[in-house]
């Protein structure tokens, strides 16, 4: 993924689906190369990367200094709620200044050595700290994005899936994506022949970025909340890599 070294910066950069697809990240490897945003703005987290060791709940976090990791601050506040499970006032100082120093320095972090996804934090305009899908391992097969997840022993929402976070999994069959995205990066899927399945749970999603899902299974379907089945349909336009002769939007 590329890494712009502007720091971390409160614009509408992250995983916005902008047309844009300048600095947009490499995601989707194994090693966690970098997430970006569709707007230019990135966060590395190539495998060059100095590894800061392990946090107290076990996560990893690779720093690569001078990566961003940003938001669009025309993004609602409710989709961008921090979403830990303790209050502020009981985190340690230890788990603050570990995700400052995540957020800062746009530092990939993975929730265990076994999950195939990896993640980014960003600091929304609201204040509030969300996380988005940087990357994922080219050998997973079924992938699943939470709601929420648990980073630096605390929980967050995960609202944005980055530019290219999957490009390349070509044993990528199914994705389902969580209850909180509201946006799909540039290339997200891109390459993703094997990819048959890919479930919208999310009532939030606003933006899908260029060739979104260019080059996946030219037979795939896209299964969405029935209620927003018209808007979602739009939302899957032929820039963003749907091919309407062969792949579907359907209902739940």
């Amino acid at each position: 993924m590329g890494d712009d070294g502007s720091g971390s910066s409160d614009d509408d950069s992250g995983a916005s689906a902008d047309d844009s697809d300048g600095g947009s990240s490499s995601g989707g490897s194994s090693s966690g190369s970098g997430s970006s945003d569709d707007s230019g703005s990135s966060s590395s987290g190539s495998s060059s990367g100095s590894s800061s060791g392990s946090s107290s709940s076990g996560e990893t976090v690779n720093n690569n200094s001078g990566s961003s990791s940003s938001e669009s601050s025309s993004e609602s506040s409710s989709s961008g709620t921090d979403s830990s499970d303790s209050a502020g006032s009981s985190s340690s100082s230890s788990e603050l200044t570990a995700i400052e120093k995540a957020i800062d320095s746009g530092a990939i972090i993975t929730t265990n050595s076994s999950n195939p996804v990896k993640y980014i934090l960003v600091r929304r305009s609201s204040g509030q700290v969300t996380a988005y899908v940087a990357s994922c391992s080219t050998t997973a097969v079924n992938v699943t994005i939470p709601a929420k997840v648990k980073l630096l022993g605390r929980r967050f929402k995960v609202t944005a899936i980055c530019a290219k976070a999957f490009s390349g999994c070509k044993k990528l069959v199914k994705v389902t994506v969580g209850t909180n995205v509201a946006r799909i990066g540039v290339k997200a899927f891109w390459k993703c022949p094997s990819l048959k399945t890919l479930v919208i749970k999310s009532q939030k999603l606003k933006k899908i970025g260029k060739k979104a899902i260019s080059g996946i299974n030219a037979n795939a379907v896209i299964t969405v909340p029935k209620s927003k089945l018209t808007a979602y349909k739009k939302l899957f336009s032929a820039k963003t890599g749907f091919i309407k002769k062969s792949q579907s939007v359907k209902k739940k």
